[in-house]
């Protein structure tokens, strides 16, 4: 990073406050907007820090190792394909290979699966995860590594995935019943909810 970069950042988010149109492109609506700020904050952040093992960027949680972005962080939501695009974003950013986080797949480097959702439980909200039966109803497929993920997995919700073809998303939900245990739900992808990297 150079000054100059941190200077067209600056001047990106200067020009994008004082815009004054009175229809609003998609891309400023609010949420957008939160994404870009977000963004730029990582953009800003990359200067000084390396991902390494147990030494996370600002703005990832280590867990167990392995750094996550928890968007509940930045209090930032998305639909499910705009928290994918988010996280590879991430991905370019780092020159990793970035996505949803995936559970059980042991893809790239992956805490163990315990301690990534007792870590979105402790977060206390609904959060995508990278995987969906999109392409196959029924058939759940993480988005980076491409494994199956298979309904007889342990943490599935009882009697879930639901929702047939209006619910094609993964999410880790929160039960309160159940010691606030996450469990995977499936959810329509255009839902707004928190994600995780």
């Amino acid at each position: 990073c150079s000054s100059t970069t941190i200077s067209l950042w600056c001047g990106f988010l200067c020009q994008l406050s004082s815009s004054t149109t009175s229809t609003t492109p998609s891309m400023w609506q609010p949420q957008r907007l939160h994404f870009l700020l977000l963004i730029a904050m990582i953009g800003l952040a990359q200067c000084n820090t390396q991902v390494e093992k147990g030494n996370c960027p600002f703005l990832f949680t280590d867990v167990a190792g392995t750094c996550y972005f928890f968007s509940s962080t930045v209090g930032a939501t998305a639909p499910w394909y705009d928290a994918l695009a988010a996280c590879q974003t991430f991905g370019l950013e780092y020159g990793l290979p970035i996505g949803l986080a995936e559970v059980g797949t042991r893809y790239g480097c992956a805490s163990p699966d315990v301690d990534l959702m007792e870590e979105v439980s402790r977060k206390g909200v609904d959060a995508w995860l990278g995987a969906n039966d999109i392409q196959f109803e029924g058939t759940w497929i993480w988005e980076n590594s491409k494994y199956q993920l298979y309904l007889s997995n342990n943490m599935w919700y009882p009697d879930y995935p639901s929702g047939g073809t209006s619910r094609n998303c993964l999410a880790a939900s929160i039960f309160e019943m159940y010691h606030r245990r996450a469990y995977f739900m499936d959810y329509p992808c255009n839902n707004l909810h928190d994600y995780v990297c």
